[in-house]
């Protein structure tokens, strides 16, 4: 499945000027989330295994393409689509609903911001944390991995 197809594409693109800055960024991040699989998954309700995979296909799919036209909100939101999705069945169906909401808010709170800066990210995830956790998602992924890295 291409996480990347043309119906989830979603404008908010980088400046050139960041491109490269953007690819390092992606490729730390995936690599960070493929070599922590063994370590998260060492918690409850672990997902270490579908985060890995997720930052595997990333990676695949992106070495080839022109990130100037993938936004960070077609990133996030394939993402979303992704983990959604049947193939983690077996995962924890409130880390995945909840990574998925939290990633869709995200996706959206970027692209109401109208530019990508440090800020605009910071300020849109606080609104996305601040959304799931209404919809009360309270796994200890959220309170106790994201939550204290995130405020």
């Amino acid at each position: 499945m291409d996480l990347f197809d043309d119906d989830n594409k979603i404008d908010l693109l980088v400046p050139d000027s960041r491109i490269a800055s953007y690819r390092k960024v992606l490729e730390f991040t995936c690599q960070v989330m493929i070599n922590c699989e063994h370590q998260i998954n060492k918690y409850s309700s672990p997902c270490g295994t579908m985060l890995a995979t997720v930052a595997q296909e990333i990676k695949s799919q992106t070495l080839n393409k022109k990130l100037e036209e993938l936004s960070p909100c077609t990133i996030l939101y394939s993402v979303a689509v992704r983990l959604s999705s049947n193939k983690f069945s077996s995962e924890s169906p409130t880390v995945k609903s909840g990574l998925s909401l939290l990633l869709m808010y995200l996706s959206d709170e970027l692209l109401l911001s109208d530019s990508l800066s440090q800020a605009s990210f910071q300020s849109s995830l606080n609104k996305s944390l601040e959304k799931v956790k209404r919809l009360g998602w309270q796994d200890q992924m959220l309170t106790h991995g994201l939550e204290p890295f995130i405020k």
